[in-house]
């Protein structure tokens, strides 16, 4: 990144899609209470992907031409479809000369002892579960439809998950408020023992952000102020943790990147929705105005113009390669015109300062 660079304006990449994340299902069986699919305007669009979907799927990929390929099972929550629509998802690529690498995002409520023993067959590259904080705090957020906590469950089918050997890595995600981040130490030592191997797990440090319906409220844990959801105390708490993290035997990155290299800023990736209604964000599942039909060439192609990164060099940030402008959903929320610019340099600096000291 140097003030050299000079990437004309109608640049675009050739080649094919090499990241499709697959929405199957848009539904979901819990409630919680920060998500950001709160906002999206889905009556009517819940479903679950059919077996036709997903030879159109395939046919599709096909005639793009794609060799190797990364898949995303996301949702809403992709396990509560049935084994015979995930048998399919697995197989998509079958007899396609298509070699695919499989990854799964998921609430872990619904991992059962079936489904473990279908990914132990077929392996996942990565399974990624939720789980925030203390048994008290998060069940207070993550929650059944019913108001029962859930932290229980995510953690015993996690465990089992492991123990089964379904996927390469784990992957536990912790979204941080500052109501939370102070009780996370206090969790890592509970669960430590719950895993024989520690070390195969990581963990991945995140901030909540805002969805449409609640982006007015004033609570903290809908708040983002100066470009972060988080105080200053709890920022440092935030850089302490990874340590802390690390020194316990998990494994977490020494650096933080905000929303760096999402679909939506990435060519040759795409989101496809149950009925192949595709976008360039996952927050945009529902949104029309965000939302394209998956025959359109030019979307799986599109990336942000190089016009808006013209400030960020003449300001010589250092952190373009863990920003990419910002978060796309937090500027449509607040009513900019997409793309834009989003500066997160203020954030990115203190966390990774205070990273580079505390790791090192």
């Amino acid at each position: 990144f140097t003030k050299e660079l000079n990437v004309p304006s109608n640049y675009r990449p050739s080649g094919v899609v090499k990241s499709l994340c697959l929405i199957i299902a848009e539904d979901c069986n819990l409630a919680c209470k920060y998500c950001y699919e709160n906002g999206s305007c889905r009556e009517g669009t819940f479903g679950k992907l059919d077996i036709e979907n997903l030879k159109k799927i395939a046919r599709w990929l096909v005639s793009k031409g794609c060799k190797n390929i990364d898949i995303l099972l996301f949702g809403g929550e992709p396990l509560v479809v049935g084994i015979p629509i995930l048998a399919n998802v697995i197989h998509c690529c079958d007899g396609l000369a298509v070699s695919r690498k499989l990854h799964l995002i998921t609430n872990g409520t619904l991992l059962s002892h079936h489904k473990v023993a279908l990914f132990e067959k077929e392996h996942l590259n990565s399974l990624q579960v939720t789980l925030d904080g203390s048994q008290e705090y998060h069940d207070s957020m993550k929650t059944f439809k019913d108001g029962r906590g859930t932290f229980n469950l995510i953690l015993d089918n996690l465990v089992y998950a492991m123990k089964h050997n379904i996927a390469e890595e784990y992957i536990i995600r912790v979204n941080c408020t500052d109501e939370n981040i102070f009780g996370i130490e206090k969790f890592l030592r509970e669960i430590k023992n719950r895993f024989e191997s520690p070390h195969h797990i990581t963990f991945s440090l995140g901030m909540v952000g805002r969805s449409f319906k609640v982006c007015k409220m004033q609570t903290s844990i809908d708040r983002i102020a100066s470009n972060c959801s988080l105080s200053e105390n709890a920022i440092n708490e935030f850089v302490r943790l990874h340590k802390i993290i690390r020194d316990a035997g998990f494994f977490i990155p020494d650096y933080f990147a905000y929303s760096a290299l999402c679909s939506n800023k990435t060519a040759l990736s795409i989101v496809l929705e149950p009925g192949l209604r595709a976008t360039k964000c996952t927050s945009a599942i529902g949104i029309e105005e965000l939302s394209k039909g998956a025959d359109d060439l030019s979307l799986f192609s599109r990336k942000t113009p190089t016009s808006l990164y013209r400030r960020c060099f003449s300001e010589e940030c250092p952190y373009v390669p863990f920003c990419h402008l910002g978060c796309q959903h937090e500027g449509l929320i607040d009513g900019a015109s997409i793309p834009c610019r989003i500066c997160q340099r203020e954030v990115l600096d203190r966390i990774n300062t205070g990273l580079l000291r505390t790791m090192f």
